[in-house]
């Protein structure tokens, strides 16, 4: 069974061991050490490219056996879609062993009922802008080697756009 709760950001140096079996052999995803992790996944709240802010941030863990085996790092915005400005859900990140799709699938329909009840109307996935510190986003991070992350969003509605390697759902 697949438990569902939140983690404060202070916790989050736990989640790094999840993040480097999530993208092992990834291009631009390196292994961190707890600390440079949890500080990397901070929001810059001085980025004015970003929609993401501090306040809006909340962590969902997957948990089998009480052992934290995923996570989504979720934040709320504004984006313009057509000259209108929509409220937006920003799944920044989203980590679980490619191996385990059933994790993957408990922690996007947590992180899409979360983001929807915050009145999102948008949902992006991995947008360009909301990336780690130590992921480098510009480059195209949901490579073929991430496999398990583009084909739990693409079969879930999410489709790329701009360019980039972004996924993005209208809620």
């Amino acid at each position: 069974m697949i438990d569902i709760s939140t983690m404060r950001a202070d916790e989050a140096h736990q989640l790094s061991y999840v993040w480097s079996n999530a993208t092992d052999n990834a291009p631009f995803c390196f292994p961190v050490p707890p600390n440079v992790f949890s500080a990397g996944i901070v929001v810059v709240e001085t980025d004015d490219e970003s929609l993401a802010s501090s306040k809006s941030q909340r962590i969902i863990v997957a948990k089998k056996d009480s052992s934290v085996v995923g996570f989504a790092h979720l934040c709320t915005g504004v984006v313009e879609v057509d000259d209108e400005d929509l409220p937006c859900g920003i799944i920044r990140f989203l980590a679980f062993s490619p191996g385990s799709p059933s994790v993957g699938r408990a922690l996007l329909e947590a992180a899409e009922t979360y983001l929807l009840n915050q009145g999102s109307t948008h949902i992006d996935a991995f947008s360009l802008y909301h990336g780690y510190a130590f992921h480098n986003h510009k480059v195209g991070i949901l490579s073929t080697r991430l496999d398990h992350l583009t084909s739990l969003l693409t079969d879930n509605g999410y489709h790329r756009h701009d360019g980039h390697l972004t996924l993005e759902r209208a809620g």
